[in-house]
């Protein structure tokens, strides 16, 4: 409507009805600042308004071309009626473009000269049936080059030449076509609706559906044919009437306007690389993902109209040459490359790669839903930040070395299973999640969980192995952005930043992560030219034991399997001990593989170390509130064993009263570097987990297990007033109450090293202090 009012070509006077016409968007509405008052604003549509030439004799149904006569006989073997070769059969369509062409009023006169000169076009190439597939380019190139190029913006708009070939544009079907409703002759038939083609004048009953095309204002107005694919409810529509279903019909006005502003996307051709053919490139049209949406499906992509379109959204009032330059540009970028699919496009609005000033974008896909007709479905809005807020581009991390593109490759694939399609459109949906920022957050988390699922299909899977490298190592980023203070989240987190303290001088200071550990401050960044150790002890992150991986590039940005680790080298496939079990049976599992690796590879201390250690208050969350969800924590824990860790933000919490079960263990798990850290052991000094400790824990003989760790603590210097030797025969029940492996489990997550403190108080209490912590209540 605003090109239709600033532009002379449209007015039947010669002269623009308001140049200095503005457009916005507003409250669902598309807003017009114009000099004219709403009667005047109506009566240029119903008197001056001037149709833009809107011809496609590519087309069979453009109503250039007559139908093939049939005599009265029937072929004996078909029983259908004999065709005679001559094509002088008059159609609806044919009869519109007559009337049209021959028409003297002035507002229909470029339309008029555009079907004349088709025709003579036609006549001249003796073409009296519309051309085939390969004949339409060289028709289109006729077109191109005729004097009057009057039809070219509607030619650009429908399709893009690219050599011998041609690219419809997916907001106009094949070309101007869908199936068999073509447009052109869908916009004739409005036209005529509306206008007199001999007078040029419009009744006045036509003012009702135009006060509903322009200001939604209810009334009973004509109805013609619609166009499906932009309105499929309201075409034949269930209910619509009594019977099953409606006629179909759209009211005549709302076409035009459809129509006339599919001119502002015109196209271009663009070529990739010396070794691709020219393509067509459309103002915001990028290939389709069919994901993102609970409206399509990942075999949405495999429909020949497999594009998608972001159409913008502004709130500043806009001229209409100003728009036209941005549809003319009408690209988006991430970084320096153009947004090529939906994921690219949402990725380049989150982080500001489209032009200033657009407000956000309506995402649009075009589903095959009717045999070879399509609908367009809305597929979600994605708003733009605001000047100075765009986002990390957190999924640039999957995009490296084209991990994700190659994953989505095999995924997609015809012979892929089940299990890997569903784990990576649950990925892809979450990374579209991740573009909006109000959702940032839930798409994190969401995306962790669906890169576990995908890594648990690749580790299944050999063929997946051997096509795939583990994912590129995601920034801590990840971490703190997917954190919602849950206990499950906390848990999962400090799990997965196991392995990141080094397990030869202890972990890794505090002032390293944040200050006093309550900062937010990551694990600095490991660049690609860090030299990677060739010796043994190896660092054991905690992703080798749900993948296996060679160890020996633990340290590099880049994963590589355990199959592909370099001559010898210890394989790590023992490390791989995460299955299908429960959080707290996998949880022991690994507590027990880390304390073997230990003894088999030579290490000095236990490694326990980690990077980001959990509070107090969350493992007793996980100790004893039956609330605790473990499968939601063992989810995250297998995506965010992929991301460096991060030290999280906390809440400052009272003070925590831990089980004396828990706390006379805890130590005894705890890297003896740590334990001398805080002076709890002197210099030199070891606390090693005496043999069959976690056996005893998994059995259930819980208070067996605790005075076995006292008993080992006091032979390394840390003697506590509840020691069996000290208590002598008196009957002891520590740890009632507590389920044995999951006191076992508990003792794998790493805890910070005021916490630490505090348990040291309760189970190991300096007598020489002034006020030791009293006892707890189930000590013995």
């Amino acid at each position: 409507m605003l090109r239709l009012l600033s532009t002379p070509d449209n007015s039947a006077t010669g002269e623009a009805a308001d140049p200095t016409a503005r457009g916005f968007w507003k409250d669902e509405a598309f807003h017009l600042e114009t000099r004219l008052d709403r009667e005047s604003l109506l009566r240029f549509f119903l008197e001056d308004y001037a149709p833009s030439p809107i011809v496609a004799p590519w087309n069979a149904g453009s109503g250039f071309y007559f139908q093939e006569r049939k005599s009265s006989e029937k072929d004996p073997t078909t029983g259908k009626k004999i065709k005679t070769g001559v094509r002088d059969q008059e159609t609806q369509a044919t009869r519109r473009i007559s009337a049209l062409s021959a028409t003297e009023a002035p507002r229909l006169e470029r339309l008029a000269r555009a079907m004349r000169d088709v025709r003579a076009l036609l006549d001249a190439l003796g073409a009296d049936r519309a051309p085939s597939e390969t004949e339409k380019v060289a028709l289109m190139e006729r077109l191109r080059a005729m004097p009057d190029d009057s039809i070219a913006d509607w030619l650009d708009a429908a399709v893009a030449l690219t050599g011998d070939e041609f690219d419809p544009a997916a907001l106009l079907g094949s070309g101007g076509n869908d199936g068999n409703l073509e447009f052109s002759g869908a916009f004739h038939r409005a036209l005529m609706s509306l206008i007199d083609p001999t007078t040029g004048l419009a009744p006045s009953t036509n003012g009702a559906g135009l006060s509903l095309a322009l200001f939604g204002q209810a009334g009973m107005v004509g109805e013609t044919n619609g166009l499906s694919q932009f309105s499929p409810g309201r075409i034949a529509a269930p209910n619509a009437t009594t019977g099953f279903s409606g006629d179909g019909g759209e009211d005549a006005w709302s076409i035009i306007f459809l129509v006339e502003g599919s001119l502002a996307f015109a196209g271009t051709v663009t070529r990739r690389g010396e070794a691709h053919r020219p393509r067509g490139s459309f103002p915001f049209t990028v290939s389709h993902r069919g994901t993102g949406s609970g409206a399509v499906v990942l075999a949405d992509e495999d429909s020949n109209r497999s594009r998608e379109i972001w159409l913008p959204l502004w709130t500043r009032p806009a001229l209409y040459p100003e728009l036209r330059a941005l549809f003319a540009e009408g690209r988006a970028h991430i970084g320096e490359r153009a947004a090529r699919d939906g994921l690219s496009f949402a990725r380049a609005v989150a982080a500001l790669g489209v032009n200033r000033g657009l407000d956000a974008f309506e995402r649009v896909g075009f589903e095959a839903r009717y045999g070879n007709m399509f609908i367009t479905a809305p597929l979600g809005r994605f708003h733009t930040p605001r000047p100075g807020q765009a986002s990390d581009d957190f999924i640039a991390d999957l995009d490296r070395g084209d991990w994700l593109a190659r994953v989505r490759s095999m995924a997609r694939d015809t012979t892929a299973p089940a299990r890997a399609t569903t784990a990576f459109r649950r990925l892809e949906d979450a990374l579209f999640l991740m573009t909006s920022a109000n959702r940032r957050e839930d798409g994190a988390r969401a995306a962790l969980i669906a890169l576990g699922d995908v890594v648990a299909w690749m580790v299944s899977s050999k063929e997946a192995r051997d096509k795939l490298s583990p994912p590129p190592r995601l920034r801590s980023a990840w971490v703190q952005e997917a954190d919602d203070r849950s206990a499950e989240f906390r848990i999962a987190a400090a799990l997965a930043s196991l392995g990141w303290g080094d397990t030869r001088t202890g972990p890794p200071s505090e002032a390293t992560l944040g200050a006093n550990g309550d900062g937010a401050d990551h694990v600095s960044e490991v660049t690609s030219d860090a030299p990677a150790r060739d010796h043994p002890p190896r660092r054991l992150p905690m992703a080798a034991h749900f993948a296996p991986l060679d160890l020996s590039v633990a340290d590099q940005p880049w994963w590589r399997w355990n199959d592909d680790r370099p001559a010898g080298e210890r394989s790590a496939e023992p490390l791989a001990v995460w299955g299908a079990g429960g959080l707290v049976r996998n949880m022991v599992a690994v507590l027990d593989r880390r304390l073997i690796e230990q003894a088999m590879r030579g290490l000095e201390d236990k490694p326990l170390a980690a990077a980001a250690p959990a509070r107090l208050s969350d493992v007793l969350a996980f100790l004893t509130d039956r609330g605790f969800d473990d499968t939601r924590c063992a989810r995250l824990l297998a995506g965010l064993v992929w991301a460096k860790p991060a030290r999280l933000k906390v809440d400052q919490r009272e003070r925590q009263h831990p089980p004396f079960a828990y706390a006379a263990l805890k130590p005894l798990f705890t890297p003896d570097a740590a334990l001398r850290a805080e002076t709890i052991l002197p210099d030199g000094a070891r606390l090693p987990v005496p043999p069959g400790l976690i056996a005893r824990l998994r059995t259930g003989e819980t208070d067996a297990a605790v005075r076995s760790a006292l008993a080992r603590a006091r032979a390394s210097g840390l003697a506590s007033p509840f020691d069996p030797a000290r208590l002598g025969d008196t009957k002891t029940c520590f740890g009632a109450g507590l389920e044995g492996d999951r006191l076992a489990a508990a003792l794998l997550i790493p805890l910070r090293s005021r916490d630490l403190r505090t348990l040291i108080d309760i189970a190991y209490p300096d007598p020489t202090a002034a006020n030791p912590s009293e006892e707890t209540t189930d000590a013995a």
